[in-house]
């Protein structure tokens, strides 16, 4: 079964102060837990049972099955949310992405203004990817 919740890469408190043990331990301990338990549901006793979390997202989409695909993209989503962050992060941007960031925003402060300005704005968890 690839529909797993995978182990974090860092402690519970390893993202304070920024995200709290409390915050993390619900965010990872439950809501991920759900998107991945929908989706084992859903899959239960058919082909996807085994596949990869990626082949489930695009067979879902190409399959119009909006449920699959909403619960598979949530569990897929958490992941990758997991392993974007770590205890050492933040700060500049650099080499071709900090390139690439002040080519289309003009600056790495006009993109964290419009990054920030953007997700705070965004109905829901307010996290938006680049």
């Amino acid at each position: 079964m690839t529909a797993i919740v995978p182990s974090l890469p860092y402690p519970m408190d390893g993202l304070e102060p920024h995200i709290s043990r409390r915050t993390l331990a619900v965010h990872y301990g439950s809501h991920h837990v759900a998107c991945v338990e929908r989706t084992r549901a859903l899959i239960d006793r058919t082909p996807l049972e085994t596949a990869s979390i990626e082949t489930i997202v695009q067979a879902s989409h190409e399959m119009a099955k909006p449920v699959l695909f909403n619960a598979v993209s949530e569990a897929w989503n958490h992941s990758f949310y997991w392993s974007c962050m770590h205890a050492a992060g933040g700060g500049e941007a650099t080499g071709p992405i900090a390139e690439l960031i002040t080519a289309s925003f003009g600056s790495q402060c006009a993109f964290r203004e419009q990054f920030i300005g953007t997700a705070t704005a965004h109905v829901g968890s307010g996290w938006i990817w680049l």
